[in-house]
C-alpha cells in the first residue's frame, strides 16, 4: 500500500547522527534523530526538540572547553571543587556531536528557528556546493480525519558506527573508518483521534501505531506519499488489561505479572507546519 510512498519520502527523509559523551568517559553512545529537507534554499524541517540538541550541543561544548581551561595545575582537593563548580558527575553529559547525513555538501548551520508553541523547527544552510536531492515534500491542504491510513518514516535503532573520543583534543571526532550506515524504518497504521491544545486549536493527529525513538522529525504520509506531519512523541494509555498468573513455559510453572498499555504516535499536522513556513517566509510544496 504505502511502496512508492515511501520511496517518494526516501528522497528527503534524513538521519541526523548524535554522538554524546559523560563526564570522565572515553566512550561515545550513539543517538538518532529524523529530519526533512524542505527544498533547495538549505532549508530542514523537524521537530523543535531535536534542534534543542543542537543548541544543547554548542551550549555544552563551551562549558567543557571553559572547564578545561581550568583543570592544569589543579591537585585532587582543588579538583574536586571545580568538577562542583561545573556540576560535574559521572552522569553529567558534557558533550554532544551532531552531523546531519546526506543534505548538504560542504553547508554550514546559519540559523534555528523554532515554533514558539509547538514541537516543530527549521534550520538553515548556507554556503552548501550541493544538495543531495531533487526531490522535496509536498504537504496536504486536505482535512485531517481519523480513518485515514497513514505511514511514518525516520531511523530509529542506530546502527551506524562513527564517533569515537580522542584524549589528546578532549574532543568527539569522527572515525577514519566511520560507517555511516543506518537504514530508515517505516511503520503504517491510521489516524485515530484529532489533538487540540489548551486553547481548543488542532495542532496535531494520533496514530494507532508509536512514533519509534529516532523517527522524531520524520514525515507522516499517506498512501499518495503527501505529507500530513511530521512524527513528534508517542504516548502510552494504561488499557487497564492487567496480568497477575501462573503460566507454563518450558515445561515449567512460572508467575507472570504484567501491565498492559497501548503506545500510540503524536504527530505535528501539516496545517500547522505551513502556517509556520508561510510565517517564516520558507517555501515549501503543496500536494495537488
Amino acid at each position: 500500500m504505502f511502496k512508492e510512498a515511501i520511496k517518494k519520502n526516501l528522497n528527503y527523509t534524513r538521519p541526523m547522527f548524535i554522538g554524546e559523551r559523560f563526564f570522565n568517559q572515553t566512550k561515545v553512545n550513539s543517538g538518532i534523530s529524523s529530519f526533512i529537507i524542505l527544498n533547495d534554499e538549505g532549508y530542514v524541517l523537524t521537530c523543535k526538540h531535536v534542534a534543542e540538541k543542537i543548541i544543547l550541543a554548542n551550549e555544552l561544548e563551551n562549558k567543557y572547553r571553559s572547564y578545561l581551561k581550568e583543570i592544569d595545575g589543579k591537585n585532587i582537593k582543588e579538583l574536586s571543587e571545580l568538577n562542583k563548580k561545573y556540576g560535574y558527575t559521572e552522569e553529567e553529559l558534557v558533550q554532544v556531536r551532531n552531523v546531519f547525513m546526506n543534505c548538504f555538501e560542504n553547508g554550514n548551520l546559519e540559523k534555528i528557528i523554532a515554533h514558539n508553541k509547538y514541537d516543530i523547527a527549521v534550520l538553515k544552510f548556507t554556503n552548501f556546493t550541493a544538495i543531495n536531492t531533487d526531490v522535496f515534500p509536498t504537504f496536504s491542504k486536505n482535512d485531517i480525519e481519523p480513518g485515514e491510513s497513514v505511514c511514518k518514516l525516520g531511523f530509529p535503532w542506530p546502527t551506524y558506527d562513527c564517533f569515537s573520543f580522542n584524549k589528546k583534543t578532549s574532543d568527539i571526532e569522527i572515525k577514519r573508518d566511520a560507517s555511516f550506515e543506518t537504514p530508515a524504518f517505516p511503520i503504517d497504521g491510521m489516524i485515530t483521534r484529532i489533538v487540540r491544545d489548551e486553547d481548543g486549536t488542532n495542532f496535531a493527529f494520533e496514530t494507532s501505531t508509536p512514533g519509534l525513538k529516532g523517527q522524531s522529525g520524520g514525515p507522516v504520509f499517506n498512501t499518495n506519499g503527501d505529507v500530513l506531519g511530521i512524527q513528534s512523541a508517542t504516548t502510552s494509555l494504561d488499557l487497564m488489561f492487567d496480568i497477575d498468573t501462573n503460566v507454563i513455559r518450558n515445561n515449567k510453572e512460572i508467575h507472570v505479572s504484567e501491565k498492559q498499555f497501548i503506545n500510540l504516535g503524536i504527530a505535528i499536522s501539516s496545517e500547522v507546519i505551513m502556517k509556520f513556513l508561510d510565517d517564516n517566509n520558507i517555501k515549501y510544496n503543496v500536494a495537488i
